[in-house]
């Protein structure tokens, strides 16, 4: 069977809802890249009915994105979610290559979106991954990927950093019953049935943390244990359990305090490599 060919190389997609701020912050970032003019990049803004001006910013920006020679579109419509939105902007891309950037999310410097066509260009996974920053008004911290078995375990990646064949989406998407980790579902579908992942050595993406709230980070962590045992990776015994209640006692302790001090906490935490405190911090 022959390959289906497709207009652009790579298709962006970000998905706002009332996001004025966060939206401009992404555009330039795209447009500060030093990307060749016939590159073949399409950019899909999914909106979901904002009420402020994130539609005025998207159109505002319209020619700056052009003259870049990168196809715009802009859509808005109702969704059920974040994760609905992404599945209707992927429906939209046209792209062999598709890459979920959220609003206030930016490539990590000017370089990162030449230098990942070229590896596009080059490989023949059906997923290219890479490194990302997390950021805050406290700090960056620099995320390294880990082993790609331990995506039985935990979320390993940042799907903003995570670039995935359209073909992939004929046959997973995000299965919005998940509110906080469907990313993290789709990724173990793709694992579990045999997708090719290639680890691309870059710092790809700032992923911006401001706006999300502390709570989800009970949630998320309670949905990727939820995940798990859905897709019968985790059985349910004692040390899982655990595990489990571990992980939920730290973050809750981690969420009533003032983010200026939950962060060093939270950098310590991650230094920490010994397996004793891996087995109990999780």
């Amino acid at each position: 069977m022959n390959e289906i060919q497709h207009e652009y190389e790579l298709s962006i997609v970000t998905v706002t809802f009332n996001a004025e701020k966060e939206l401009k912050k992404t555009i330039a970032s795209i447009c500060a890249q030093d990307i060749k003019k016939n590159a073949k990049i399409q950019y899909i803004v999914q909106d979901g009915l904002s009420t402020d001006k994130t539609l005025s910013v998207a159109e505002n920006n319209r020619a700056f994105i052009e003259n870049k020679g990168i196809f715009f579109s802009v859509f808005s419509e109702k969704d059920d979610g974040i994760y609905d939105a992404m599945n209707k902007g992927i429906q939209k891309a046209e792209g062999k290559w598709i890459c979920l950037l959220n609003a206030g999310d930016i490539f990590h410097d000017f370089h990162c979106l030449s230098v990942l066509l070229d590896c596009l260009e080059k490989n023949d996974a059906d997923i290219v991954y890479a490194d990302y920053c997390r950021v805050n008004p406290y700090g960056l911290r620099l995320i390294k990927i880990p082993e790609l078995h331990q995506l039985q375990n935990k979320m390993i990646f940042c799907h903003q950093a995570t670039i995935v064949k359209k073909s992939v989406y004929s046959e997973i998407v995000y299965d919005i019953r998940y509110r906080f980790a469907a990313d993290y579902d789709f990724f173990l579908n793709c694992f579990q049935n045999g997708k090719s992942f290639h680890y691309f050595e870059c710092y790809l993406i700032d992923y911006d943390l401001n706006g999300k709230s502390a709570n989800n980070m009970v949630n998320t962590y309670k949905e990727i244990y939820k995940v798990r045992v859905d897709n019968q990776i985790s059985s349910i015994n004692l040390i899982t359990k655990l595990r489990y209640m571990t992980g939920i006692v730290k973050r809750r302790i981690l969420c009533i305090l003032p983010q200026g001090i939950r962060w060093p906490i939270i950098n310590f935490i991650h230094k920490l490599s010994d397996k004793f405190i891996s087995l109990f911090i999780v």
